[in-house]
């Protein structure tokens, strides 16, 4: 065989040949962009939301006795959204590596959290998107397509 470019098929056009040989492994096409967007877009909502009632949620330490019962009630109303937002932010990083495809697990880990219920964002929205996008991070090719 010679070293001719052009020995496969001498009827194809020079752009033909250099678009087909510069095709490279970033460039190819992301299955998980539809849920990667969603998802990040949904928890950057969710995560601005979350900031917005944090500062009610100080409010309430300044003003909690620290007794027994006190406690509780804090307990009761900043607990809940310190979680969601580590959950969003999660979600995000994850989100963000499914863009990307650099982090498979985190990736996975943003799947998982979205598909509970109470850590997802707006709570049930992502749900039906990190299962799409766990049936795709369990995909062989979709895998093959992360940075080791």
């Amino acid at each position: 065989m010679s070293d001719n470019q052009f020995s496969d098929n001498p009827y194809q056009s020079p752009t033909e040949l250099t678009q087909s040989t510069s095709v490279d492994e970033s460039n190819s096409a992301n299955p998980l962009i539809g849920p990667g967007t969603i998802l990040l877009t949904i928890s950057v909502l969710w995560t601005i939301i979350i900031l917005f009632t944090l500062p009610d949620a100080f409010m309430i330490l300044i003003q909690v006795d620290y007794s027994a019962r006190g406690i509780a009630f804090f307990i009761g109303n900043i607990s809940p959204a310190v979680i969601l937002f580590c959950s969003a932010v999660f979600v995000l990083k994850g989100a963000i590596s499914m863009l990307k495809k650099t982090n498979y697990r985190s990736a996975k880990i943003a799947a998982w959290i979205s598909i509970i219920p109470v850590c997802s964002p707006f709570l049930v929205l992502g749900i039906p998107f990190g299962i799409w996008a766990l049936v795709l991070l369990n995909r062989p090719e979709v895998k093959s397509l992360f940075k080791k």
